[in-house]
């Protein structure tokens, strides 16, 4: 009696032909391709390059606020508070 040799998917557990290269029931890759090596996430220059732009973003965001809050009227005193008491007063010309 000869045993067929077959081969597992890993995600759903389907028993597949030995010459099978995808699932016949889920799709997934049954042999992981030899591939180049990449980088990986952590080490990757465009991440630290990303990085410092949405901190630079964050950073001039924050101070384009602040001075814009300084700058605004919602801050300041009225105009009748920041003049002197004699201005306020109706003077009587003769």
């Amino acid at each position: 009696m000869a045993t067929e040799l077959r081969l597992s998917c890993f995600a759903c557990g389907e028993l597949n032909t030995p010459d099978s290269r995808f699932c016949k029931f889920c799709g997934r890759p049954l042999i992981k391709e030899a591939r180049e090596r990449r980088p990986t996430v952590a080490n990757d220059p465009r991440n630290r390059l990303m990085l410092i732009l949405v901190l630079v973003l964050i950073v001039s965001c924050a101070l384009f606020g602040i001075f814009g809050l300084l700058t605004s009227r919602v801050f300041r005193p009225p105009a009748s508070a920041m003049a002197p008491a004699s201005y306020s007063q109706p003077v009587a010309i003769s």
